[in-house]
């Protein structure tokens, strides 16, 4: 039981995001104005790319790795009224996401989660720009990513392209890790109560940083926290996983 409940205790605030996902959700088609359409996008746009970031995948095969991401950013952006005038504060998502380790240095990555009438689904590629050898452990493993994502909710739908580059030292235990990462959401109205808004779509591009630690308790078990800057919004991710 010792160890089971940190692992609990690690999840929790992975399945809090989840609920503040629903609300916001279920008020986008009273709440949404054509001037907030592209705020809106370019919050949901970096947090969903926060999600998609995991420099401590297998990079290259033999390799695989499967977990449970959760991403948190802690207030809107002034100007999308949809989030707060909801009454979300902080908020975010979870995402399932495995990936696969093939030869060259690269992975294959797919991800998403389903919940209250909205559905992500994505995936993309990973690259390892540069491996060190075991004799310079001291220099980082350099990877690079290109993901693509679409989310479908009865009032919006949306697209999402990210980039991101990540550096992490892959040492015994713990693993410090840097990284970067471009959005660029498309939002199309599906469904509003305003007259004349059904079909706009507006496009958001925005920023991730990110600093943090992974860290392996125990053979094949992985747990990853990390400080996120959403285009100059704070938050944080967590991930608990499984791989080799």
């Amino acid at each position: 039981m010792k160890k089971i409940s940190p692992l609990l205790f690690a999840l929790m605030p992975l399945c809090s995001p989840l609920w503040s996902w629903a609300g916001p959700f279920n008020q986008f088609s009273s709440l949404i104005q054509s001037q907030a359409l592209k705020p809106f996008a370019l919050d949901i746009g970096g947090v969903l790319g926060g999600a998609e970031f995991d420099p401590t995948a297998p990079n290259g095969f033999p390799g695989f790795s499967l977990g449970l991401v959760g991403v948190v950013q802690t207030a809107p952006n002034s100007n999308d009224i949809v989030l707060k005038n909801s009454g979300a504060g902080a908020f975010g998502l979870p995402m399932v996401q495995g990936t696969l380790g093939l030869p060259f240095h690269l992975d294959v990555v797919a991800h998403g989660f389903s919940y209250d009438g909205a559905t992500v689904l994505g995936g993309g590629l990973r690259y390892g720009l540069f491996t060190p050898s075991r004799l310079l452990l001291f220099l980082p493993t350099v990877e690079v990513s290109a993901m693509g994502d679409m989310i479908n909710d009865s009032a919006f739908t949306m697209t999402h392209l990210s980039g991101d580059v990540s550096a992490i030292w892959r040492l015994p235990i713990v693993q410090p890790f840097i990284g970067a990462g471009f959005d660029d959401t498309r939002a199309t109205i599906d469904s509003a109560q305003l007259a004349g808004l059904n079909g706009l779509s507006a496009t958001a591009t925005g920023s991730r940083l990110a600093a943090g630690i992974d860290i392996t308790p125990f053979p094949f078990v992985d747990l990853r926290g990390a400080y996120m800057i959403f285009h100059g919004i704070s938050g944080y991710e967590l991930n608990v996983g499984i791989g080799f």
